[in-house]
């Protein structure tokens, strides 16, 4: 997959200018009326864009325990389903939408999280105070082609991107879907876009972004979500924009 890369301006740290790049980076969507683009959020702009189940940790699992990855994969969504169960209101149909189901719920999955909102993966980029680093937003621009796949997702050979249906309210919350990805590091079909995020921009992206509505509260509907983002507030992040600030002093003068 061809990947390029952009940075958010120091002369605009704000979502104007984040905007103004998505924009940019979002012309093959509007060119080609077969492509269409996602949006993912990284708290760090040097994470890989790997799956759990192909993370370090998932890894050293596998070796402890002597595991494939399909063993382990198996051994997962059995359990989940077993002890859901009595905590859902509508059970899933298809092993994609389990797999969705689990995965929003922390399960060690083979999906990886997007947006159709660029706004959601800019929080997600931005929501934790304690990052010191760069973060990114990743921009997916791809074919209709590898849309909602059918069958059975372990027998998948290459990339593919899956639009669930909203078995759970944070799918419908965060606007999200799924890329799924089989072993040994099959190919992406598509362009990628890293629009990097300094770290001196986060603060006020998120104060601007919770101006909008986009909160943990709004993205996470449920008591951890409130809790979250009372944490948040409790913490004093919440300040008010660059652009408010200004306003408000020309106002005083």
């Amino acid at each position: 997959m061809e990947t390029y890369t952009v940075s958010l301006g120091a002369n605009e740290p704000n979502l104007r200018g984040f905007l103004g790049l998505v924009n940019v980076v979002d012309i093959p969507n509007s060119d080609d009326p077969m492509r269409k683009a996602v949006y993912r959020g990284e708290s760090n702009k040097d994470w890989k864009c790997l799956p759990k189940i192909d993370r370090l940790e998932a890894k050293q699992i596998l070796d402890e325990r002597k595991w494939n990855r399909d063993q382990y994969e198996q051994w997962l969504i059995q359990e989940f389903k077993k002890r859901a169960r009595p905590h859902l209101t509508t059970v899933p149909e298809t092993e994609y939408e389990w797999l969705a189901l689990g995965q929003h719920y922390g399960l060690v999955t083979r999906l990886l999280d997007w947006s159709y909102n660029p706004l959601i993966a800019l929080y997600f980029a931005v929501a934790d105070q304690y990052v010191t680093t760069d973060s990114l937003v990743r921009v997916y621009a791809f074919n209709y082609d590898v849309l909602n796949p059918l069958g059975n997702p372990y027998n998948a050979n290459s990339v593919a991107l899956y639009d669930p249906p909203h078995v759970s309210t944070r799918i419908a919350a965060q606007s999200s879907c799924f890329t799924s990805h089989p072993p040994d590091g099959a190919e992406w079909n598509g362009i990628s876009f890293d629009c990097i995020i300094p770290s001196e921009a986060r603060t006020n992206l998120r104060n601007e972004l919770r101006i909008l509505g986009i909160s943990a509260g709004r993205l996470m509907p449920g008591l951890d979500g409130i809790a979250e983002e009372i944490n948040q507030q409790s913490c004093n992040i919440y300040e008010l924009p660059d652009w408010v600030r200004r306003a408000q002093a020309n106002r005083d003068e």
